[in-house]
């Protein structure tokens, strides 16, 4: 067997074992799987004749599954609600045209962001508007604030602004 065949049947065999149901993972060598819940492809690899997969010992202890699972999923909760508040945000421009939405957007966008370098400025699509929105501003009146500035900064934009209460981020 040469070499870019081993490497195929590796492949087959990593492919395989992920796609078989737990309780009857083995490999196509005939070795049972070691830690039935979460197989170890590196050995399945490693068992096929003529194939040796290499790899430093930081990625191997990254992969290891019972070292990641667990905090990556607690620190996906936490990052997900300690970050996320309610607010607001000024809306400078909201279309829907397919034409000229995203375009018109972005460089709305960019003149905020160019005027503005304090607040964050959003390009937002929701099907089928293109959005641009100011800050994020924990209270009505920091919003209002923000509005002042904006229509005092491009008098053009005032017809579009708006203060809009939403999801932020901080």
């Amino acid at each position: 067997m040469n070499v870019s065949r081993a490497i195929k049947t590796a492949i087959i065999a990593a492919a395989y074992i992920a796609a078989t149901p737990v309780a009857h993972a083995q490999n196509i060598t005939g070795a049972t799987i070691q830690n039935a819940d979460h197989p170890n492809i590196v050995g399945q690899i490693n068992d096929c004749p003529g194939v040796t997969l290499s790899q430093p010992d930081a990625l191997t202890q990254r992969l290891a599954w019972d070292s990641i699972a667990p905090k990556a999923q607690n620190d996906a909760k936490t990052t997900r609600t300690a970050s996320r508040y309610n607010g607001y945000r000024v809306e400078v421009f909201s279309d829907n045209n397919p034409r000229t939405a995203k375009a018109t957007a972005s460089i709305k966008k960019r003149n905020l962001q160019s005027r503005f370098p304090n607040y964050p400025v959003y390009l937002i699509f929701e099907s089928p508007f293109w959005r641009v929105r100011l800050g994020d501003f924990k209270n009505k009146g920091e919003a209002e604030g923000a509005l002042q500035e904006i229509r005092s900064a491009f008098p053009a934009y005032a017809k579009d602004l708006r203060i809009v209460k939403t999801t932020i981020s901080n």
